[in-house]
């Protein structure tokens, strides 16, 4: 696929909406293109990963705990969770047909997010979005606004600072 028909994809991507052609450029330029056979496992529940999946072409359906969740298609992504707190995925993905896709790690995302704070202020607004359409809960609600807030204090921690800041913001620390 062009760079160019990448970059309009991936402007459709909710992630990615509004942000400039040279932030665009950029994300094409450190993702990878990766084409994946009918029923690849591309992710699996419980398991730690660290990278974002934009379905390019093709499809790729969602599942937890067995249950499918849902399928998606050119322009939807998955795995951004992943990307944010290191910890286990919540929930598997494999490839329903042949899909191409582009891969962006957790080591090149960081790096997206250090370059360009729209890139990082885009990415929170989606991630609060999705929060809120799949939070319907309200007695969880509170637990799963609580624990991303914890890995977005976390997430923007410099390796050996404390968390004394993000503790009193917050109120405690993350169990766990």
């Amino acid at each position: 696929m062009a760079t160019d028909e990448k970059m309009e994809l991936l402007r459709s991507v909710p992630l990615f909406r509004g942000l400039r052609r040279d932030e665009l450029e950029r994300l094409v330029e450190l993702a990878d293109e990766v084409d994946v056979p009918d029923g690849q496992l591309l992710t699996r529940q419980g398991e730690l990963g660290d990278e974002l999946f934009v379905v390019l072409s093709g499809h790729v359906i969602v599942a937890r705990d067995g249950n499918r969740l849902v399928r998606l298609g050119p322009g939807e992504f998955l795995g951004e969770i992943a990307l944010i707190d290191a910890r286990p995925r919540t929930a598997s993905a494999t490839a329903d047909g042949p899909a191409r896709l582009l891969v962006l790690s957790h080591r090149a995302f960081d790096a997206l997010l250090d370059e360009s704070p729209t890139v990082t202020r885009q990415v929170v607004r989606t991630l609060v979005e999705r929060m809120r359409r799949t939070v319907t809960v309200p007695q969880f609600g509170i637990f799963a606004q609580g624990t991303i807030a914890h890995a977005f204090v976390e997430w923007t921690e410099p390796p050996g600072r404390t968390r004394d800041a993000g503790r009193r913001l917050l109120g405690r620390e993350r169990a766990g």
